[in-house]
């Protein structure tokens, strides 16, 4: 830390340091989102896949096992 806050302060080198890895900070929070958001959209679709067809929904699945 001292090599890195050179002649500032402790509380000037944090704020510098929370600037700096704000915009990581925001790509994280955006990529857990997203990722989220993903998983969800397709339970959705996997569960309606299953309600309309079971034995079709059955059947890719057992196909992208490779148990048949």
């Amino acid at each position: 830390m001292d090599t890195y806050r050179g002649d500032l302060s402790y509380g000037k080198a944090i704020r510098k340091l929370i600037e700096e890895k704000a915009d990581l900070i925001k790509l994280k929070a955006e990529a857990e989102e997203a990722r989220r958001r993903s998983y969800e959209e397709g339970f959705s679709a996997a569960l309606q896949m299953f309600i309309e067809n079971p034995w079709g929904f059955y059947k890719k699945v057992v196909e992208k096992q490779g148990l048949v």
